[in-house]
């Protein structure tokens, strides 16, 4: 059965798929633009996809081509491959080390290949130097998993690098032990030693190939839920400030409101509204009003406690629901927020952005009462407010 699944036929296989997979990449890099890494995800795979298939072909082709053209490619594809991933998990990898790890490893290839005539030397060069980048990608994604926002996924990631990695440290080491013993590999023609077979060659190959082909699929299903985590943020956020939308408002309040049930206390919502907003877009453009509402959204999030849900209503409107507080101890934080939005310095092109708040108060009088009940009562405490002179707020008790 192993003889029927030669290592000849495997690599063979490995880069077609792979080849395969850049098409995938080539395709994604297109359409998803946000994600910088694709680009060089698919010149990776392309090219190990491609020395792959050179190396299956040794002893069809030149030697130049199926050694020092194939090493070249994957030596390149590996280079290339952590750079995505410092690009993927925002780790950032200085270009100089990458680019003498190359050197290193095709100048000793050249050297074994030229010189020594050694494939011993080829090995410890070509296959030590990539087994220590593989290596480095896997501390770069090891990085990423310790972050508390990290996608468990990348394990499918960081297990493939570690495995070639490793595999590609001891065949190098087995290389450089061979030549400083002057032991000799003999080979019916030059590189025929990797497909001479033996459990061990095999078992490093089938092991180097799933764990590569695993690598790159891990990717894409990184890829993947990357993208569902983005879409899931963008269904679920103002896109400007980076609030709760009203659509979400309207689903964590409801989750809220369920709450208090259980926990025998009421909550209380705050409708706010930014007073002269028009006359901000009017005299100094929308953009200033856009940077005006950024500026308030992240000075509301620094107020409010971290059990409140804050959302960006639309326009100019925001609300709070704030959990197991009393409409008196909203109605004071409401005063709070007033007076310390005045001292909010927004600058706008050198010149200062007044701004005040108008915010109308109401607090669930009974269970039964749902969010559209609150945020209408809270709403029209805030027109009142309004009318009243604006920079103020006004209780509606109910």
């Amino acid at each position: 059965m192993l003889h029927v699944l030669d290592l000849r036929t495997l690599v063979f296989a490995h880069g077609v798929l792979l080849l395969s997979a850049s098409v995938g990449f080539v395709i994604a890099t297109r359409y998803l633009q946000r994600f910088s890494a694709l680009p060089y995800w698919s010149l990776s795979s392309m090219l190990m996809g491609v020395g792959s298939i050179l190396l299956a072909a040794r002893g069809y082709v030149s030697a130049e081509s199926s050694i020092l053209l194939a090493n070249l490619l994957m030596s390149l594809a590996i280079t290339i491959k952590v750079k995505a991933l410092s690009r993927d998990f925002e780790h950032p990898v200085p270009f100089l080390p990458l680019c003498l790890a190359l050197v290193v490893s095709m100048g000793g290839m050249l050297w074994g290949f030229y010189v020594e005539h050694s494939t011993s030397v080829r090995f410890a060069f070509g296959a030590g130097v990539n087994g220590a980048l593989l290596l480095w990608g896997a501390w770069i994604a090891w990085c990423y998993l310790r972050r508390s926002d990290s996608l468990r996924v990348v394990v499918g990631i960081l297990i493939p690098l570690v495995v070639q990695g490793l595999c590609g440290v001891i065949a190098g080491a087995t290389g450089l032990a061979d030549y400083l013993s002057g032991r000799i590999v003999v080979e019916a023609y030059p590189g025929a030693a990797i497909y001479e077979f033996s459990m061990v060659h095999f078992s490093m190959g089938m092991l180097a190939i799933l764990s590569s082909l695993g690598l790159y699929f891990s990717v894409i299903l990184f890829v993947a839920m990357r993208l569902n985590v983005a879409l899931t943020q963008q269904a679920h956020h103002d896109a400007l400030t980076g609030l709760y939308n009203r659509h979400m408002f309207y689903e964590l309040v409801e989750r809220e409101l369920a709450m208090d049930l259980r926990r025998g206390v009421t909550s209380s919502l705050l409708f706010i509204d930014i007073d002269h907003f028009k006359c901000i877009n009017d005299s100094y453009g929308h953009a200033a009003g856009d940077h005006m509402l950024r500026q308030f959204a992240a000075f509301l999030c620094q107020q409010c406690r971290q059990s409140d849900v804050i959302a960006r209503f639309g326009g100019e409107e925001f609300c709070v629901l704030m959990p197991t507080i009393d409409a008196e101890g909203a109605r004071q934080a409401a005063e709070r927020l007033c007076q310390e939005v005045r001292q909010l310095e927004i600058l706008w092109e050198g010149r200062c952005l007044p701004l005040t708040l108008s915010i109308g108060v109401t607090e669930r009088c009974n269970f039964s009462e749902g969010i559209d009940t609150l945020i209408h009562r809270a709403d029209l405490a805030m027109y009142e407010a309004k009318q009243s002179g604006r920079n103020r707020v006004v209780l509606n008790a109910a």
